[in-house]
């Protein structure tokens, strides 16, 4: 070996290596969850009285509004009741006309002592009587008049009706008022999205929160399928923080007056924490890992590879947020650092991804333009 010729180490092929340069734009920071949709209403039709369930007048999956007629329960007792209820209110009001006469006649008697002080007394005693019973016959009838309506179940709020728990023909027991659940209606046109974050983003997203005067912008996207987008706006931070788990709770309104999110479905929340101008950006592949920490190759003016070691922040898609290490314009290697070490010279190569991406474009496109069929 020491009779070999001496090779010029600059003389060298450079490693080939692809690059790409860093970038300055404002970026925006999130903080970054997975919640879930609930309905802004959700209402159990339950019976407040017991019968026969006579009809039903809507369809399961509906669109009710509020005062839309439900359920039917046989009305027969209750009317019968309501019409006994009236017949006291007649009967109560009579009898106190006759005991009014009475107590009218005996005004002019007693200054003659043609009757005692004690039947006068029982006499005016007996129109008070009268007239409590008239109240207690008003009563009644408003009762019974209630009792009557509730046989005809409407809807309290404007939503979608859910399936037929209880069909026409049952018997609604006196056990089940109050508690048998004949169809849940929800309110889908607005949407709580249900979400959490750590409380390290706590204090940032408080104080940005308490600034907001209609609520923090809250970006929405559903997770079976990303293009499918909402805004909504935070509303809600619980009042305590969830000391097992590190995390507060939070809620945003959702408007889906489209329908394109469901009750019950999972969402990737994002919330705007701040916005940082004038970011250095990298491609996120030309980042790596070491046992000193994260660290890339930048290419100096001489095309020779340096290392330096770099702190990083948020991703944004495919690329990287650079704190420390970089800067705006210097051009950092993205693929073939296994083949380098500091002060190495490169050379730069297009990306052969996008060759062959190109590649393949002119193939279909050659595959299209020769088929009979293409017009």
């Amino acid at each position: 070996s020491g009779c070999g010729k001496n090779e010029d180490a600059s003389a060298r092929p450079g490693v080939p290596v692809v690059s790409s340069k860093a970038i300055s734009q404002d970026v925006y920071s999130y903080a970054e969850a997975v919640g879930c949709c609930r309905s802004y209403a959700s209402v159990n039709v339950v019976p407040q009285v017991y019968g026969t369930l006579q009809g039903v007048h809507f369809e399961q999956g509906a669109h009710v509004k509020s005062g839309d007629l439900l359920y039917t329960i046989d009305p027969t007792h209750y009317e019968a009741a309501l019409n006994q209820a009236k017949a006291r209110l007649v009967q109560a009001e009579a009898q106190l006309e006759v005991d009014s006469a009475k107590l009218e006649r005996s005004k002019a008697l007693l200054p003659q002592n043609y009757i005692s002080k004690q039947e006068y007394e029982t006499l005016n005693a007996q129109v008070m009587q009268d007239k409590a019973a008239i109240e207690a016959a008003k009563a009644g009838i408003e009762q019974a008049n209630l009792d009557f309506q509730h046989c005809f179940i409407t809807s309290p709020i404007d939503g979608i009706a859910g399936k037929y728990l209880v069909d026409v023909g049952n018997v609604l027991s006196q056990g089940a008022v109050g508690s048998g659940v004949l169809v849940n209606v929800q309110d889908v046109d607005r949407l709580y999205v249900d979400f959490s974050v750590s409380e390290n983003l706590f204090p940032k997203l408080y104080k940005n929160f308490t600034r907001a005067k209609d609520g923090l912008d809250v970006s929405v996207s559903l997770i079976a399928d990303g293009t499918i987008t909402g805004s909504a706006k935070l509303k809600f931070l619980e009042n305590t923080i969830n000391k097992r788990t590190g995390s507060i709770e939070l809620r945003a309104v959702l408007g889906n007056s489209e329908h394109k999110f469901w009750p019950g479905c999972a969402v990737n929340v994002k919330v705007l924490l701040n916005i940082k101008t004038k970011a250095v950006l990298v491609p996120s592949e030309s980042i790596r890992l070491g046992q000193a920490g994260h660290y890339a190759f930048v290419i100096k003016d001489d095309k020779t590879a340096d290392l330096r070691m770099v702190k990083i922040g948020q991703q944004y898609g495919n690329l990287i947020l650079i704190k420390d290490g970089i800067k705006d314009g210097e051009t950092v290697v993205c693929t073939g650092q296994l083949m380098l070490a500091p002060g190495m010279k490169v050379s730069e190569i297009p990306d052969p991804r996008q060759n062959m991406f190109q590649t393949k474009l002119k193939k279909d496109k050659e595959l299209v333009e020769q088929n009979p069929t293409t017009k």
